[in-house]
């Protein structure tokens, strides 16, 4: 079999794993991927396992070696080390673990951007209120020389810049390793939140140099709500203070007030995780190496750069997302010359096609994945036709 028929068929039957395929146009990754059978199905063997042989020491030894598994099989596929990654219940929660965990002080300053979603804005607020550290918001809406305007911002006072990886909202994809460089310069730190980036394109993460980088596994990953998790560079955890704590976070504690933390970013997990979570995503993983993380991204890029030269052509359609595919990811937001997001959703939702509207300034949120078919771009795009015509 020739490389192309090796591709054709591994997509044939990654199309037989998503169920949702066969009954909707899915355009909606960048909100929670469709699960494939295989990692829905382990969840059901681990719950129905876990009911069957009741919890107790042996079943939480096994456990503690799935989540070894999973952190480990998350490190090699983000290029970085085991002992860096901790495991959390989101991406909010691992952005909330960075910003709780700095030392911080009133003539500090946080740099992050408009174009955020609430899971880093409000945290970012919250640090804010609390400690009267100033807070600067860059205006990245159009788009334009993203990291010019950001080096405008940071200076000798800004302690953390908390940005997206790719905007939920615009889509715009930011060159990180220029960002790390540039804070580095300064003496601040930067997070990353990941959610529209991991599963979408490659990642080395010592390659970035960001000093914390936060994803979520049911987006791009394909895996189960409700996980997520935090890398934190080497030389930044024992720096980094603990927002939550429990017995997870521990090497040993006794009852007199004695306390050794884990020395690695475990030591930021607090309790225990739901084990047939960690199942299904390591399933999930599983499933994206099948296929292939360069082959996911080359399949992904291809099926944008169709919807962008079609969208373009498509009158009353604007197109928000930078067209070249290095400033941007799987994500294709759209205005719609006369109409609201929300309708067009609701309009496009009644023919079968799932897409999203996002928050003010709001956009036709398209997720674009390596799972789609040309034929259900076409779809999209007449309809969007019709619709605009209407």
């Amino acid at each position: 079999m020739n490389r192309n028929a090796q591709f054709e068929e591994t997509f044939r039957r990654a199309r037989e794993e998503i169920p949702v395929v066969s009954r909707k146009i899915f355009f909606n990754t960048g909100w929670s991927g469709p699960s494939p059978v295989r990692v829905l199905e382990e969840q059901k063997r681990v719950l129905d396992w876990l009911s069957s042989e009741g919890v107790s020491h042996h079943v939480y030894r096994h456990m503690r070696k799935s989540i070894e598994t999973l952190r480990a099989r998350l490190a090699g596929f983000l290029g970085a080390d085991p002992s860096e990654i901790a495991l959390t219940r989101s991406t909010t929660e691992a952005i909330n673990i960075v910003l709780g965990g700095v030392e911080w002080h009133p003539d500090k300053k946080i740099v992050t951007t408009n174009i955020e979603h609430g899971a880093g804005l409000i945290p970012a607020y919250a640090v804010r209120d609390r400690y009267g550290v100033d807070l600067e918001i860059v205006d990245l809406a159009d788009a334009h020389d993203p990291i010019r305007k950001l080096a405008r911002a940071i200076d000798a006072r800004t302690r953390l810049v908390v940005v997206s990886h790719v905007s939920f909202n615009t889509g715009l994809r930011l060159h990180i390793k220029e960002l790390a460089a540039l804070c580095a310069r300064h003496g601040a730190e930067l997070l990353v939140d990941g959610a529209q980036a991991v599963g979408v394109f490659r990642i080395d993460l010592h390659d970035t140099g960001c000093d914390y980088y936060s994803f979520p596994g049911h987006k791009w990953m394909l895996g189960p709500d409700a996980t997520g998790a935090l890398y934190v560079r080497k030389d930044r955890i024992p720096h980094l203070k603990l927002t939550f704590a429990g017995n997870e976070s521990a090497r040993k504690a006794d009852r007199a007030g004695n306390v050794t933390y884990h020395t690695t970013a475990k030591k930021f997990e607090m309790c225990d995780f739901n084990a047939a979570l960690i199942a299904g995503w390591i399933k999930a993983l599983e499933f994206t190496e099948e296929y292939g993380a360069d082959n996911i991204e080359s399949a992904i890029c291809a099926n944008v750069g169709y919807l962008k030269r079609r969208l373009a052509r498509t009158k009353g359609v604007k197109i928000i997302t930078p067209r070249e595919w290095e400033r941007s990811a799987g994500l294709v937001a759209v205005e719609t010359t006369g109409k609201s997001s929300r309708d067009v959703f609701s309009a496009l939702l009644k023919k079968g096609i799932i897409t999203r509207f996002t928050p003010p300034p709001s956009y036709l949120r398209i997720s674009v994945n390596y799972f789609n078919t040309r034929e259900e771009l076409d779809t999209l795009v007449d309809a969007l036709m019709q619709f605009c015509r209407a």
